[in-house]
């Protein structure tokens, strides 16, 4: 028997996500600014809202995802000329977001299990002088963070994680987008299972009964107030 499943297709945005986005047209209030009855903006409060599920200070709601990977490059005191590491197996905004800051890519080989490939992370880093890793966890695929937060520290490398594929998944019990210096998250249509450090591959599964926020929005989520810069560079 052959399964037919057109996999590019959402599921439809339900009748009270579609009242609210006219509710929000209709009420005029299409950005974050004119809070003059003090009360927040639908983006602001989505903002806050999704900090604190994730149990991080700050958040911001950008227009893209391409928009969100440049601001933490450049957060992370990322400029023109600088190599940033990234794992081959990603998608096109993450070359974008690296020629959009200026950045060279250095890209970094992936396992069996689609993984970033840690020995080669450590061998690039070290033959690069990157001080960079825009990570994405492809397709659900989540590396093992211990060690990678290992690798990371013994080359000082400040670490974005690209998590547009493992929104409310994480690993050994904490969540993808917490463990570098910012998260990158893509509300999708389904949020995704927290997994088990022995569980193979990391591999996200969705979580039964709960909905992303909007399938619009790509949040960039900092744990600092501020960023540090390397070398004086801002």
């Amino acid at each position: 028997p052959k399964l037919h499943f057109d996999l590019s297709q959402q599921e439809p945005i339900p009748p009270d996500g579609v009242a609210a986005a006219l509710a929000l047209m209709q009420s005029g209030k299409l950005h974050r600014y004119g809070e003059t009855d003090g009360k927040l903006s639908p983006v602001s409060a989505l903002e806050a809202a999704f900090a604190a599920e994730l149990g991080l200070p700050y958040c911001v709601a950008l227009n893209s995802c391409g928009s969100s990977m440049f601001v933490a490059l450049k957060s992370a005191g990322v400029m023109p000329g600088d190599a940033v590491l990234s794992n081959c197996f990603t998608l096109a905004p993450v070359p974008g977001a690296l020629a959009h800051a200026g950045a060279r890519p250095v890209l970094v080989d992936v396992c069996d299990d689609y993984t970033i490939d840690l020995d080669d992370l450590a061998r690039k880093a070290r033959s690069s002088g990157a001080k960079t890793l825009l990570l994405s966890h492809m397709r659900g695929h989540i590396c093992d963070m211990e060690r990678l937060s290992e690798v990371c520290a013994e080359q000082g490398i400040a670490l974005i994680e690209d998590c547009a594929h493992t929104m409310g998944a994480g690993w050994d019990g904490r969540a993808t987008g917490t463990w570098g210096l910012a998260g990158l998250l893509q509300p999708a249509k389904l949020q995704a299972r927290q997994q088990r450090r022995r569980r193979p591959a990391g591999h996200a599964r969705p979580r039964p009964g709960r909905a992303g926020h909007s399938v619009l929005w790509q949040l960039h989520v900092l744990r600092r107030a501020r960023c540090p810069t390397r070398r004086g560079r801002v």
